[in-house]
């Protein structure tokens, strides 16, 4: 059985360097105990290659630009993550896409991610339901949009990061219940089989994210059926996100 992975999204936290040393090595201290779960921290850009990974730890980035080099003020190439200690790369978060990011941006983003070998977290997730089931055409196409042109062989290499938009933000027990997210990593699957057919896509990792705290992990994975969580607020504190590493070791 492959280790669960759970990945600590940062976000536009915390406000000092010495805070994100502190928080980043608590953390390491939490996941040494821990030896079934492969543990990511994504920090801002700024404090990337302040911060040092482990066998245990491993950093990523939050976003970065689908050209390695060029005039694009503000941006962040994979080759500056990478050199910086990144080892994965979280593309196509709601956060972005709300700023603009469309799934063709995505899709340069996540090409240029996999065909160099990074760890690629694709985001995908649907701002509403609906009786109808109109969502799953909605995530069928963002899936479809993301994976263009991006060949089997890479795969390897990939992540699918499962994000309600609606569920984001909400107390735990108001969160997706861990029934309706076994639907969706089948659905997931499901449409993976269809776009790489002949080929084992079980081999990809998918994972949750969204009010995941230490409350509803444990359900999220063994009823969920994932194979990790994507943590956003709680991944800055290293008591909480510990349990929740804690909780995903002993979870079959």
């Amino acid at each position: 059985m492959r280790k669960k992975l759970i990945i600590g999204n940062w976000k536009m936290n915390p406000r000092s360097a010495e805070d994100a040393r502190k928080i980043f090595a608590a953390i390491k201290r939490k996941a040494a105990k821990i030896s079934s779960v492969t543990t990511v921290i994504c920090p801002p850009f700024p404090f990337l290659n302040l911060l040092s990974p482990d066998k245990k730890v491993a950093l990523g980035a939050q976003d970065i630009h689908s050209e390695q080099d060029g005039a694009f003020t503000g941006e962040v190439s994979l080759a500056m993550v990478a050199n910086a200690g990144g080892r994965y790369v979280i593309v196509g978060h709601s956060e972005r896409r709300a700023l603009g990011e469309t799934d063709e941006f995505v899709n340069k983003k996540l090409m240029q991610a996999l065909k160099h070998g990074m760890n690629s977290v694709l985001c995908i997730g649907e701002k509403e339901r609906d009786e109808g089931g109109h969502y799953l055409h909605f995530l069928n196409a963002e899936l479809v949009a993301a994976l263009n042109k991006i060949p089997s062989t890479h795969l390897r290499h990939l992540v699918i990061a499962y994000e309600p938009i609606w569920a984001i933000g909400k107390k735990e027990d108001e969160a997706m219940k861990p029934s309706e997210m076994h639907e969706m990593t089948i659905y997931i699957r499901k449409v993976l089989k269809s776009l790489y057919r002949g080929v084992d896509v079980e081999s990809v990792p998918v994972l949750y994210g969204g009010s995941i705290g230490e409350s509803n992990a444990e359900a999220m994975i063994r009823d969920g059926m994932v194979d990790g969580l994507l943590v956003g607020r709680q991944s800055l504190e290293p008591e909480a996100f510990g349990a929740i590493l804690a909780l995903a070791d002993k979870t079959r």
